[in-house]
């Protein structure tokens, strides 16, 4: 995809996108609405006895809307990550808030919160676990079983491991 970039999601494709959902709500006169944009990079690998059963790598993208319509809130999701999806979403959202206002017993409203500016959230790693090739994870597997195989009393060995890498973008009115 040419949206992606090592890190995550070019950020001029964030910018147009957020852009572009955040300005038709306000059009569309929504008292809120926020939009996050996604990737999720994932890897599993799983052995059994020294032997390979199970490797996945991958990679999820997606842009979800929330707004807030007359008192009432809808929400829209896709996989497509263009201005153009985010303002179909923005649509599909505030059709979703006519919905859900026809159960509601009244307006919801937001907390009252400050704005927080641009902040950045890094969890603390040393390396990204899904930057290690597959074929090294499976490799080190292989070898640690190997080795507890050899190991008196040791009949069976199951190995596995999960690894995720997120990369989310949140902007709102």
């Amino acid at each position: 995809m040419s949206q992606l970039d090592p890190d995550g999601i070019d950020p001029a494709v964030v910018a147009s996108v957020s852009s572009a959902a955040l300005e038709h709500a306000e059009r569309l006169g929504c008292t809120n609405a926020d939009v996050r944009i996604e990737r999720i990079r994932s890897q599993g690998v799983r052995l059994r006895d020294a032997r390979l059963e199970t490797a996945a790598d991958d990679t999820e993208v997606g842009v979800g809307v929330r707004v807030f319509h007359r008192g009432a809130v809808g929400f829209a999701a896709t996989v497509e990550v263009t201005p153009e999806s985010a303002i179909r979403l923005v649509d599909q959202a505030v059709d979703a808030a006519r919905t859900t206002a026809l159960a509601a017993r009244g307006p919801v409203e937001l907390a009252p919160e400050p704005a927080h500016g641009l902040v950045v959230w890094s969890s603390p790693y040393r390396v990204d676990p899904v930057s290690i090739p597959l074929a090294d994870k499976v490799a080190l597997f292989q070898d640690w079983s190997s080795r507890l195989l050899g190991s008196p009393g040791i009949d069976h060995v199951t190995a596995s491991m999960m690894g995720v890498s997120e990369t989310k973008h949140y902007a709102d009115l």
